[in-house]
């Protein structure tokens, strides 16, 4: 493994003139990345050397890896940082499941398999996606594809409702406090959950994507006919036409009332959005009153139940920038043909 110093000359060089703090910033952003790189232990069964940035030194999180991973892609030529997302498959149940969280000392999984909350989200296909358009990489492609299918069929069987719309809970989400659903932090309460039906389109929308790529029709289309069911139940039940937001649904068809970052994924498939919905649904993140505040994008419009103005209370208004790459990446999705915010 190399050192910082040594990685510095393989990683791209900010052009950034007149910014001098900025290339601070990203130099430190790098190092700090540098401190948190780990070695497999020899019981744990992980295959690779690894980013773990979490505050829990001895874990490794499904929702923290797709996100990290995809910062270091661009860092690809001075550490293999996808090796993150191969312990996690590592560390795969025949039936597809995978633990939310992996004792990466151990290697045990920290959460069973029928705990609503013990995996997700499942981001992984989009992070190994993105990978690709950018490395490359076919035959890594062709080597997590069948563990991606795996994860991707095993959610369709055990996380969804009969229309076959998701649920989550707040651990689960990853949005551990944001109540959204009411008393939902352990639980799914029978609701229809947003972000995670959305997120399964974009993973619908990956692994579609992966299929073609690697000539398998027949993956190919049954990915395509689950993304487009998805994509008309979304629009046909999740849609607050008053409220011109994407929002979770009751058993008894009421919708939260809660405008959540967690919509945002919509974004990510451009064919999600109707064309008539997108401008309305983007003016949120324009209004001082919703998601436009001094340090934009909070997890939670000022408007919304629950908005800690003070100190962003985790979920429930502060800012993270995962949430905030998602977005901005969902909202350049599609180029000129989207408006800006």
């Amino acid at each position: 493994m190399l050192s910082f110093d040594e990685a510095r000359l393989q990683l791209p060089i900010p052009i950034l003139p007149g910014y001098g703090r900025w290339e601070e910033m990203y130099w430190r952003a790098w190092e700090l990345a540098w401190q948190h790189l780990r070695q497999p232990t020899a019981e744990s069964g992980l295959v690779a050397p690894y980013l773990n940035a979490s505050r829990h030194a001895d874990r490794l999180f499904m929702w923290d890896a797709a996100f990290m991973v995809q910062f270091g892609i661009y860092g690809r030529h001075a550490f293999d940082f996808m090796g993150t997302l191969d312990n996690i498959y590592a560390k795969q149940h025949e039936d597809g499941f995978i633990s939310r969280e992996i004792n990466s000392q151990t290697g045990e999984d920290l959460h069973l398999p029928f705990d609503p909350n013990g995996t997700g989200p499942n981001l992984l296909a989009w992070a190994e996606w993105r990978h690709y358009r950018v490395a490359g990489d076919v035959e890594r492609v062709e080597r997590v594809f069948p563990h991606l299918l795996k994860l991707y069929r095993w959610f369709r069987a055990h996380r969804t409702w009969r229309d076959g719309l998701y649920w989550a809970t707040g651990e689960s989400s990853g949005m551990t406090n944001q109540e959204r659903i009411p008393n939902g932090h352990l639980h799914h309460q029978h609701w229809v959950w947003v972000d995670a039906s959305l997120q399964a389109v974009v993973n619908c929308l990956a692994l579609q994507q992966m299929a073609l790529a690697l000539g398998q029709q027949k993956a190919a289309e049954e990915l395509a006919a689950d993304r487009a069911h998805l994509t008309r139940t979304i629009n046909g039940l999740l849609w607050n036409e008053p409220a011109k937001f994407y929002q979770d649904l009751s058993p008894r068809g009421e919708f939260s009332g809660i405008k959540s970052i967690a919509s945002y994924w919509a974004l990510l498939d451009k064919e999600l959005v109707p064309p008539a919905r997108l401008e309305p649904f983007l003016r949120h993140l324009r209004e001082p009153s919703a998601f436009r505040r001094p340090h934009p994008i909070p997890t939670l419009s000022a408007d919304s139940a629950g908005y800690d103005a003070e100190t962003g209370g985790n979920w429930r208004g502060g800012v993270w920038p995962a949430m905030n790459f998602m977005l901005l990446k969902g909202a350049t999705h599609g180029g000129a043909t989207r408006p800006r915010f």
